[in-house]
């Protein structure tokens, strides 16, 4: 019984350091650091793919390319999903704080006084929109 108690320490600070690790959020930053690594993987695989494969490949070797490429493919794709709903959220942070604050209007304003207030919230739905433009690649 005395070895299972050490054992079983280790494994639960094992699933509680796994499980905090989990629990934390990750920055646009680390997102897009993260989808070019798993392209660079990607194009490697692809790469590799092209070089290893010939008229003399065997039907599993061939597959086990495709199972590598694969398994590259869906980490990219995953990262790209992160990415996307970071650009997507920065648009809708920004909308929304204009929003707000087009709703939120004091009616003694002048005109030119409401346009100057908003400036900041223009910009930054206009470099939200700009990122998301570059991502989409239109």
């Amino acid at each position: 019984m005395s070895r299972t108690r050490p054992a079983l320490a280790v494994m639960f600070g094992a699933a509680l350091a796994l499980s905090a690790a989990a629990c934390g959020s990750t920055t646009p930053e680390e997102n897009t650091a993260s989808a070019c690594a798993a392209y660079s993987e990607f194009t490697e695989s692809v790469s590799q793919a092209r070089e290893s494969l010939d008229s003399s490949s065997t039907i599993e070797e061939i597959r086990a390319e495709r199972d590598n490429m694969a398994n590259k493919f869906n980490d990219l794709d995953a990262a790209l999903e992160d990415v996307n709903a970071d650009r997507r959220a920065a648009l809708e942070d920004a909308w929304n704080t204009f929003d707000e604050n087009v709703t939120n209007l004091d009616e003694s304003m002048t005109i030119p006084e409401a346009v100057d207030s908003l400036s900041g919230e223009l910009d930054q739905v206009r470099d939200a929109r700009a990122d998301l433009q570059s991502e989409l690649g239109c």
